[in-house]
């Protein structure tokens, strides 16, 4: 190993060009902890405000002055053959003589080599900016042009089999999520459910639901709504097991919406105000509410949430809330289950089976979308009998326990492959 000052391998380079109002520019930005340097934007020059700027060169080292310390260098890529750069970045040509540029950009990944870039930034917390000449005085150690070639071609073999790995990690993700929701979709509608099994019948249950339904119609509970469509033949998917039916939401439960809370109604104390992001973020803060609230929009552990608005993949779909007592915002229903006679559980994965539906349903804009009450009170889903319900639950939550167990497994197993290549990586430099 030979040791040589950062300045013996890496000459600064300043090819000035003067901004003329009538051409397109490239622009460059550089990712933060070695995320790549890549195209910014193409900007026409009477747009650029600083009409002195420098070209750079595929090949060449770039380094921002002010976020060097965060990992924000790296080798300009051929897209960017004639790009432009203000006077807050560095850019350097290689000597090609001492070293060579694969083994280089890797050096420049190093915890060592981030070190130089933070010890040579100077200026108070948040005007830090690299300097120069005293980064390009730093000391570096590196073996000979044919052992660096020799680690090169090692790492480049090393990691086309990690990216290769990588890639089947990612399809094995893919597949495994495909497969948790379609297991959770065929049990819902009774295919893991043994011919027979049941001497039971979900038609007794659903009028019993509907006596229930009644009985709080007229004691003033709830209110009468219009009633819904009898269920038509291209509305049933699946051919149900023996005892099964199906039924319209608005049969089993009632929505009751959330209150619009304001920003003047929050508080540093009272309870926690449920928001679409809070169902499921278990991050997101809270906003909280300390006057009394009607009792309809309490929210008590065990509760079954629905959110009918928000954006594909995040907050449509049913959660039973695991916190504390809550109020309920906007944008969320309780879904308060007539009687005893369906599981909530079963409940929530039923409307999780219809996610799809229920966002084909909806409308909005690009980002938020809403489902209506009515759409979604006559979303249709299967009623077994409430012992299978129970046993439905009983197979998803077991599967839910062995596709996570499986995800587990994938992210160690991925997190290995990086580790294996970081340390073989570093063994390289070592020897």
């Amino acid at each position: 190993m030979r040791k040589f000052l950062i300045g013996d391998i890496l000459t600064r380079v300043k090819d000035v060009v003067l901004i003329e109002d009538d051409k397109q520019y490239k622009r460059v930005t550089i990712r933060l902890y070695h995320q790549g340097v890549n195209l910014r934007d193409i900007e026409k020059g009477e747009n650029i405000g600083t009409k002195r700027q420098y070209l750079v060169k595929p090949g060449q080292f770039i380094m921002s002055r002010i976020d060097a310390r965060n990992g924000a260098f790296g080798i300009i890529p051929e897209e960017l053959n004639d790009a432009i750069i203000t006077n807050d970045f560095l850019t350097f040509k290689v000597n090609s003589e001492v070293v060579n540029i694969e083994y280089f950009n890797l050096l420049s990944k190093t915890k060592d080599f981030l070190s130089y870039c933070i010890n040579g930034s100077t200026g108070t917390t948040n005007r830090k900016r690299l300097k120069e000449d005293l980064f390009l005085n730093f000391e570096i150690e590196l073996p000979s042009k044919e052992e660096q070639d020799s680690i090169i071609h090692k790492y480049n073999n090393i990691s086309t089999k990690h990216r290769l790995l990588s890639e089947n990690f990612r399809e094995q993700k893919i597949l495994l999520e495909r497969l948790r929701t379609s297991y959770k979709i065929d049990a819902i509608n009774g295919k893991y459910t043994k011919k027979g099994e049941s001497h039971e019948s979900s038609i007794g249950l659903l009028e019993e639901i509907k006596k229930e339904k009644n009985r709080l119609i007229e004691s003033g509970t709830i209110k009468k709504e219009k009633p819904l469509l009898p269920i038509e033949i291209s509305e049933q998917e699946y051919d149900l097991p023996e005892g099964w039916t199906y039924a319209r939401l608005g049969d089993l439960l009632n929505p009751i919406n959330g209150k619009a809370f304001k920003p003047s109604d929050w508080s540093e104390e009272g309870l926690p105000i449920i928001r679409i992001q809070n169902l499921n973020n278990p991050d997101a803060p809270f906003n909280r509410c300390n006057f009394s609230v009607d009792s309809k929009y309490h929210v008590k552990k065990g509760d079954l949430l629905i959110g009918w608005s928000g954006t594909p993949g995040t907050s449509f779909g049913a959660f039973i809330w695991d916190r504390e007592d809550a109020l309920l915002n906007q944008h969320i229903f309780k879904g308060v289950i007539y009687g005893d006679l369906v599981d909530k559980y079963f409940m929530q994965y039923a409307i999780n089976s219809k996610l799809n539906e229920m966002i084909s349903k909806a409308h909005g804009g690009v980002g938020l979308k809403h489902i209506t009450k009515g759409k979604f009170m006559n979303l249709v889903i299967p009623l077994p009998p409430l012992k299978q319900q129970l046993e439905v639950v009983r197979m998803i939550k077991k599967a839910e326990y062995m596709f996570e167990q499986l995800e587990q497994n994938l992210i160690k197993s991925e997190g290995l492959g990086n580790l294996l290549l970081n340390s073989l990586l570093s063994l390289e430099q070592k020897r």
